[in-house]
């Protein structure tokens, strides 16, 4: 995932510290449940039969007793180790067996049968390289119960021993060491020696110590052996029955867990349907997306959770990882079928967005409760699967109002009225704003009144209107004048219109589309001075889109454009007017001009520049027959059509206006 590993990394790094820390079993199973019982509601289910199939062995469970938990504690702790078990001493087959007189005596009801006192003693040999261990011994009693005297059984318990009691380094125990195992059997006096030959057959035996060997313990038969007992290296015709086994760790299996089990099938009746046959054909095969890496699985099992719990169906993995794993955001994308009938999904799975829980106040960290309500219906998990979110606003109980069925909203609400729109020769000038006037009155002895935010100070008696300090908002029309400028596809009279217009609508001040059509009346009665062709054009354009858009209605499209006509032809007759009052002004002023005394030595202000030259100097005419000779240059930049730069002695040739125009009028 090139560029956002690093978010999915420390979003896996979060969830596997909040998995080790948190313990979600009570939860995980609850939800699980819960899932079950809406789904059975939805399908007509009762609300009172929607217990899960281990209810009633949860009703009737008891905690182990004393004893039942002191032998689950051993069973614990001999987990990984070798178990030897002793269970008789026979004879080989065919030996024959010494037989007394009493064996021709008829049999009596009750006889004491052969009982000894023994121990049974264990001593395993590491490899040659190893330090040796120390053995371990069990007491046994030998019976005879056998009437053909060719066994003798033994009780003992079973000897256990731990990788750590037979090597000085548990940990280094390998598959291909050699652990060698002595075991022998020893009996407290000739006596019982002699009377267990007897019994067997051996009458010149009265050896009390036997002994036998096993070449590995690592390698255990599988089922009971049989090992010959000799007595100082030569064998006697007799052996020893034992088995060996090793307990398997048990790894994820807890004390109570093992006892919930071993109760749970005693207790349960044995179903009487056969196990159905394993579907060795994969019915699926999903693809996990990981940005540009995939994992592929053919099980509906989730990639997050420790221990695989297989699903159902594709729809309740998808509600798994929506439920459980909302760090991150899957998609379910379908692949199709294939010919051999397995179905391809695509999990495309994104970083979820958090956001923070809302708190209870700005002063404190806490996040705000939120309180909750089972809605009447049951959950949908199919319908949230789609994005349907209308089970958890209903559940919010601070949402009062309840959200219908879009098929329901036309049967509920009323069909909307007519808008009212207002005849165009009934719309009036919007109103002025009136603001309200203040006094200042008498300040106290040392102290003075100020304006907020000019700082200015107020004298008593005087005047002032509550919107003096006002924020000047004149740079955010020009600001807007300025991106209107810079658009490439407007037409100067374009950007002219949208500027008059965006400043007009701006002091109307509009809330709502219903009252764009008496500004668009008013805008066009204010537009007088300005409206020509280019103008118009603009303005009929406006007014057909707002027209197609229903905000204005045809009423109110032709009045305006009629209004634009009417003060177009009135201001074509004021032009026409002022033009010839214009022609007339002029002639009065060539008139005065001929009948008034030349200007000698005068400057365009009337006064003698070199009388009175001013801060910025004075510039003369470069022609020798010009009557006013000087000029001021400041006069020069405000009345003069030729401009002349900051005065110059080694340039200054400069003309003024009468002279040029005499000289173009002799040309």
């Amino acid at each position: 995932m090139p560029g956002r590993r690093d978010r999915f990394s420390g979003n896996i790094l979060l969830y596997d510290y909040l998995s080790r820390k948190r313990a979600p079993i009570f939860l995980d199973r609850n939800l699980t449940q819960i899932l079950d019982a809406h789904d059975d509601l939805l399908n007509g289910g009762d609300r009172s039969g929607c217990r899960t199939q281990d209810f009633d062995f949860r009703s009737q469970w008891e905690p182990p007793s004393s004893d039942q938990l002191d032998k689950m504690m051993a069973q614990e702790n001999y987990k990984g180790s070798f178990v030897l078990e002793v269970h008789a001493i026979n004879s080989h087959n065919g030996q024959t067996t010494a037989h007394t007189d009493r064996d021709h005596n008829p049999a009596n009801k009750v006889r004491v049968l052969m009982q000894l006192s023994s121990s049974i003693r264990v001593s395993i040999i590491p490899p040659s390289d190893a330090p040796a261990t120390r053995s371990f011994a069990r007491d046994a009693k030998i019976r005879g119960a056998d009437r053909s005297h060719q066994e003798a059984s033994v009780e003992t318990s079973p000897i256990i021993l731990k990788p750590r009691d037979f090597s000085a380094e548990p940990g280094k125990v390998s598959i291909d060491d050699m652990y060698r195992m002595i075991l022998s059997v020893n009996f407290a006096s000739q006596t019982d020696a002699q009377e267990l030959y007897n019994y067997l057959g051996l009458t010149a035996e009265t050896a009390t110590h036997l002994s036998t060997s096993y070449p590995n313990i690592l390698e255990c038969p599988p089922d009971k052996i049989s090992l010959p007992l000799k007595a100082a290296g030569k064998p006697l015709g007799i052996s020893i029955q034992i088995s060996m086994y090793w307990n398997s760790t048990g790894l994820g299996d807890s004390i109570l867990a093992n006892y919930n089990r071993n109760l749970r099938s005693a207790t349960e009746l044995q179903s009487s349907y056969p196990t159905p046959p394993r579907d060795l054909v994969p019915r699926y095969k999903l693809t996990y997306v990981y940005g540009n890496e995939t994992l592929e699985r053919s099980d509906l099992v989730c990639l997050h959770c420790s221990r695989g719990k297989k699903l159902k169906e594709i729809r309740d993995l998808e509600m798994h990882l929506n439920a459980w794993h909302d760090n991150f955001a899957y998609q379910l994308v379908s692949a199709g079928t294939d010919a051999n009938g397995v179905a391809h999904w695509r999990f495309i799975s994104e970083v979820a967005d958090s956001k923070a829980d809302q708190r209870a106040s700005d002063r404190t960290d806490e996040p705000r409760d939120i309180r909750v309500l089972a809605p009447d219906r049951p959950f949908d998990k199919r319908r949230f699967l789609e994005g349907d979110d209308t089970y958890q606003r209903a559940a919010r109980v601070d949402k009062h109002l309840k959200y219908p069925k879009r098929k329901q909203l036309a049967d509920i609400l009323p069909p909307p009225a007519p808008r009212q729109r207002k005849p165009p020769n009934t719309i009036q000038e919007r109103p002025p704003k009136h603001k309200k006037n203040f006094v200042v009155p008498k300040a106290p002895r040392g102290i003075t009144f100020f304006r907020s935010l000019s700082k200015r100070p107020l004298q008593p008696g005087e005047s002032i209107s509550e919107s003096d300090d006002e924020l000047d908002e004149s740079w955010m029309h020009l600001r807007k004048h300025a991106e209107i400028d810079k658009q490439d596809g407007f037409s100067p009279p374009a950007r002219y219109f949208l500027k008059l217009f965006d400043d007009f609508m701006h002091e109307e001040s509009l809330h709502a589309d219903i009252h764009a059509g008496d500004a668009i009346i008013r805008f066009a009665r204010h537009g007088n001075p300005m409206w020509n062709e280019d103008l118009i054009h603009e303005f009929t354009k406006k007014l057909k889109e707002l027209l197609e858009d229903d905000v204005v209605s045809k009423e109110v499209h032709d009045a305006a454009i009629e209004i634009v006509e009417a003060q177009k032809k009135t201001s074509i007759s004021n032009d026409s007017s002022s033009n010839e009052l214009s022609r007339r002004l002029a002639e009065l002023d060539v008139q005065h001009g001929e009948d008034a005394e030349p200007p000698f030595d005068k400057c365009y202000c009337g006064g003698d520049a070199t009388v009175s030259p001013g801060m910025q100097g004075i510039v003369a005419c470069r022609n020798i027959d010009c009557i006013r000779r000087v000029f001021h240059h400041a006069c020069i930049q405000k009345h003069s059509k030729y401009k002349v730069p900051a005065p110059d002695p080694k340039s200054w040739t400069w003309t003024c206006d009468d002279c040029r125009d005499e000289g173009v009028a002799a040309t």
